[in-house]
Formats: structure tokens, sequence, C-alpha cells
């Protein structure tokens, strides 16, 4: 026994050697852990076994509050699990959210919203009306990243507080979808945010105090990484994640499978490894987030001429563009622009089947090309592969009609300033928001580019006076039938002068461990199972009814 002893003692005492100087060796030549590997240590020494913790990937998204979050799906989503708006998308339409209810005038001008009582922002203090005619009155003056729809405040007269918990918005004239882009918006607490002169340099922890379901628990720009924790005093559904963590990864598929994170958008190459396995579900996303092919009406002259826009879009073979790029997860791009998953997509518009003989005839037609030369002209893409792949199918398909693309990649957020700008020729650019209500095309593709507003500009030199007549009469529109015929219409101008070419509406799959989270749900019109907080709640709640 004591041999034995003492053959312990030495190997416990080599076994401290061996830690002690493996250690500081690391220190001694300056290793660090990588930041995937750092964020992964410090999330893993917090989790408790009691708690339900969903993690995810993510990049830098900027800091979540209204007006420093990135632009896009990841940043505005994480923003929105702070801060509540008076409705909420649900998985079948809007649902009530911090107003219980509303109604709008019979002429469309003036729509009353009536909050629900007992609502407290994360610091204790009681929301009121008050809180929502100043969220509204402030973003008048200082425009929060997540606005789409920059005519909820061009057509605000007033904003009147009739009581603590009924608040009236008068407009300038009837907007169909007014309920619905001002329900969106986010509600910010006036005692908070009265004082602060400019937005975008506050990040005090005050900034992220929200009414909604989860509260900012950690997040570090230099690792990319953030951990919300469920708000306890929430005022809504009860959550049904208790954590979740978000940190980069370089490879989701390998993460997915060493546990690293929960939930993945998983290539179609690769989804039989995930379908012979019960660990996991899958989830297949509705086709409503898009690439599209955007053309600057003013940088590129001869593609003011509409034969020459049917020319491109015969050419591109957007079925290759699908098999080759996305393995076949896609639907081709329509010339009408809204996606067959739209609920008012037209599908009696023409499709431009890919056919080059049709496309050299109408380029002839146009007069585009003198002495058989070859035209150049520069497209802008980001720098991920699928973008760069694209870019080089649409080089090869175009050729075939006389055109020369010159491809220039560049990061994404470089690509999406520059594209803003109106900095361009030709681009390529993905984003989601390809389901939302028509009148966020018209807004997005004609104003924002004579205003200089909108995260993407509009099409620069683009007009027609048919489609500006038929909006008009669309959005003064309450009878929603009459709406969709009127949409329709617009559609079917679309399709004949393609203003733009949608190259296809990604679909695929989303795989999730559902030992660790299974109530994983997509809302209506979006195409993300991750960017919303219902997703983390419980839809067995009674404010979800109207939604089933």
């Amino acid at each position: 026994m004591k041999k034995l002893t003492t053959f312990i003692s030495i190997i416990l005492i080599i076994s401290i050697y061996v830690l002690v100087f493996a250690g500081c060796g690391g220190t001694e030549t300056g290793e660090k852990k990588q930041p995937e590997e750092a964020a992964k240590g410090e999330a893993d020494q917090e989790k408790s076994d009691d708690e339900v913790v969903v993690r995810l990937d993510t990049n830098d998204e900027g800091y979540p509050q209204p007006f420093t979050h990135h632009a896009r799906g990841p940043g505005r989503s994480k923003m929105r699990l702070i801060f509540d708006s008076l409705l909420e998308r649900g998985e079948n339409g809007h649902i009530p959210w911090l107003a219980k209810d509303w109604e709008v005038s019979e002429d469309g001008t003036e729509y009353t919203f009536y909050i629900r009582e007992g609502i407290e922002w994360q610091d204790g203090e009681e929301l009121t009306a008050e809180d929502v005619a100043f969220s509204f009155e402030y973003y008048q003056d200082h425009p929060p990243v997540d606005i789409s729809e920059p005519v909820v405040f061009d057509i605000l007269e007033d904003i009147e507080v009739l009581d603590d918990y009924k608040v009236k918005m008068t407009t300038e004239r009837a907007h169909a979808p007014y309920v619905l882009e001002a329900g969106e918006m986010r509600i910010i607490p006036k005692h908070i945010w009265e004082d602060i002169d400019d937005p975008q340099q506050f990040t005090d922890e005050e900034a992220v105090i929200g009414s909604g379901p989860y509260k900012l628990k950690e997040y570090n720009e230099e690792h990319s990484t953030y951990e919300f924790e469920a708000n306890p005093d929430f005022w809504g559904p009860k959550q049904k994640v208790d954590v979740l963590q978000y940190r980069p990864v370089s490879d989701e598929v390998m993460a997915l499978e060493n546990n690293d994170i929960d939930q993945a958008e998983i290539p179609e190459d690769v989804l039989q490894r995930f379908e012979d396995d019960p660990t996991y579900e899958i989830a297949e996303r509705p086709g409503v987030w898009a690439y599209r092919l955007r053309i600057n009406f003013d940088n590129v002259s001869w593609l003011n001429e509409q034969k020459a826009r049917q020319a491109l879009a015969y050419a591109i073979d957007r079925e290759n563009i699908i098999n080759t790029v996305a393995r076949g997860a896609g639907i081709p791009g329509n010339m009408g622009l809204l996606p067959p998953d739209h609920h008012m997509h037209n599908p009696d518009v023409p499709e431009y089947e890919h056919d080059p003989d049709k496309a050299r005839e109408l380029m002839e037609k146009a007069d585009v090309i003198d002495n058989n030369e070859e035209v150049s002209v520069e497209i802008i893409v980001g720098d991920d592969q699928e973008e760069v792949r694209m870019a080089e199918l649409l080089r090869q398909d175009l050729r075939e009609i006389g055109i020369d693309l010159e491809i220039n990649s560049m990061d994404s957020q470089a690509r999406d300033s520059q594209s803003k700008e109106g900095n361009y020729e030709l681009a390529i650019m993905g984003h989601g928001g390809w389901g939302d209500d028509p009148e966020n095309y018209f807004s997005i593709r004609f104003d924002d580019a004579k205003e200089g507003t909108g995260i993407y500009g509009g099409i620069p030199g683009y007009e027609n006076e048919d489609v500006d007549l038929i909006r008009e009469k669309q959005r003064e529109e309450l009878d929603e039938e009459k709406r969709e015929e009127l949409i329709k219409q617009v559609q079917e101008i679309w399709a004949e002068d393609i203003p733009e070419i949608p190259l296809y509406y990604v679909t695929g799959h989303y795989v999730y461990n559902k030992d660790v989270y299974d109530n994983w749900t997509f809302v209506y019109n979006h195409h993300s199972i991750d960017q919303h907080k219902i997703t983390y709640l419980d839809r067995d709640d009674e404010i979800f009814e109207e939604d089933k």
C-alpha cells in the first residue's frame, strides 16, 4: 500500500509540474486563444444544467439599440429581442403586442392604438402612451437604423396622447399599410432618451433598456459575442429559452455537429448527414430572401433601352445559377419581382425562360452593339464565394450576347455602401424583405433613389409614370382585394419594363438540435427561423390566439 501511495504521489507531482509549465509556456510564447475558443470557454463556464441555453453563430452586428445596430437582419433581430413594438409578426400575420387593439378612421387618416396596462421597462418604470408618442417624435429628428418605411414619419401630421394608454396618430393622407409599418417601429423609453442628443454615441447600459423579453447581459465587440438573458419581469409570453448566446464560428456545419452551436443553415450537399441523425430536426425556409441584379440607369446609358434589359433577362440562366451556386435550393426570380411565396404574387407575368437566341435578337433590336464589338460593364459584388461565383456565371451568360462583364468583388459592407451611394453600374445584392407589404418595394425601388434614403439606395435614374399612378391608387385603397388587383397590375408593368432582375429566391434548410431546443418557428413573410423573438417564446400564450 505504501508503494502505491508513493507512486500516486509521484504521478501527482509530475502532473502538477507539467500543468504549471505547460501554462507558463503558453504565456511566454505569447499564445492566445482564438476569439471563437475564448468565447466558447467563457460561455460554457456560465452554463447551468437548469437553464435552456441556445447558442448561435454571429458576426459583430453592432450595439443592439435602435441607432447603433447593423442594418441587416442579424443586427436588427438582436435589437428587437430588447425593444418591443405596437404590433409583432406572428406565424400567420401581425398580432397585437404592446398595443392590445387599434382603430382606423374610415378615411384612413387617423390611427388610434390602445396600449396594454401594466407593462414595465426593464428598469421598472411604467410604459405608457407618452413613450409611444415620444418614440415617433424622436424618430422624426433622429431616424433609427431599422426604418425601411420613412413614409411613416413623412406623412405623420400629429400624434396625440389621449390618456395614459391611448394614442392617436393623424396622417396627411390615407396610407393602406400604415398600421403595419407604424406598428413595427420600436418603442423607446422617454425617461431615458429625452435628454440624448446624439443617439449614435449613446452606448451606456441604459441605452439597451427596453420592454422586451430579453436583456443584454454581455456584448464583446472584439470577440463579436453577445449574451442575452430572459427578462424575469417581461409582460408577455413566457420565454422558452433562458439564455441566448451568440458567437462567431468558422464552419457552421462542423460547429453544429460539435455542439458548439444549436442551429444552423445547412448547405444542401451535406443535408443528408443530418437527415439520418435523430438528434436533429430540419425546417425548410420559405423563398422570401433573394438575390437581385441591380441596374444603375444613370451610369449605363444603353440599359435605358427596354429591349436591352429584356435581353439580359433572357440571357441569364437563373436555373443554372441555382443549381451551381445554391445546389438547387432556390426559386428562379420572376420579372414581376414579388416572389411566389408572397400573398400578392401575380403568377401570370412572363417568365423569361433562358433563351440566348431570343436575347441576341433583342440586343440587335436595341441597337446596343456597334461593329460586333462587345460592350463592357462593371458589376460590384460582395466577397463571399456565392456572390463571386454568381457573377462569374453572369459573365459567362452575358458574353454570349456581346456583353463583357468586369467583376469587382469587395467587402459586403463596402458593396452596400457603394450601392446606396449609386456608385456602380451593375450590382448583385442579396437581402430579405421580399415578403413585406408591396409598398415596401415601391419605396425601396423608387423613393430611395430620389431621396437618397434607405439601405440600398433605390434604382438610380429609373422612372415609370404608370407605376407611379397605380402606386398612388393602391396606397390609398383600403379595400384589400382591390388593392391586391392594383399590385398585380404593377407586377405586369415591371415584368415588361424590367427595372431590375431578381436572380433567385433563396430556399434551403435550417437544422437544429432538438435535444437542446425544439420550439423554432418562422414568422409571417420572413425567411429566417432565428431572427424573431417569438421563436423563443411560449406560443401557447393567449396573445397568439388571433394568429392561429
